[in-house]
């Protein structure tokens, strides 16, 4: 019986790098049935699913920022090279 709980269950620490995986790759369907429940049972790493899902939507938001601040940025270091060599 304890085998077959070990075959079922997962660690904190697989589960949490199948979370890890699943933001890269598509997960395999045993993966992902085994990482459902383990979420569904355990705070901690459900928890870490969740901060890890809000931190890449806020880097990727940021991202998107820096691509729209770029043209922003090549205007400025244009300006700033227009003003030194006029001094």
């Amino acid at each position: 019986m304890k085998k077959l709980m070990n075959a079922i269950l997962l660690s904190c620490r697989k589960a949490t790098g199948l979370v890890e995986k699943r933001r890269h790759c598509n997960l395999e369907k045993i993966e992902r049935v085994k990482l459902k429940m383990h979420l569904s049972m355990c705070r901690d790493c459900s928890n870490y699913a969740k901060q890890t899902a809000v931190i890449d939507r806020l880097l990727h938001r940021t991202s998107t920022t820096f691509i729209d601040t770029s043209l922003l940025e090549d205007k400025i270091i244009t300006q700033i090279g227009k003003i030194t060599k006029i001094r």
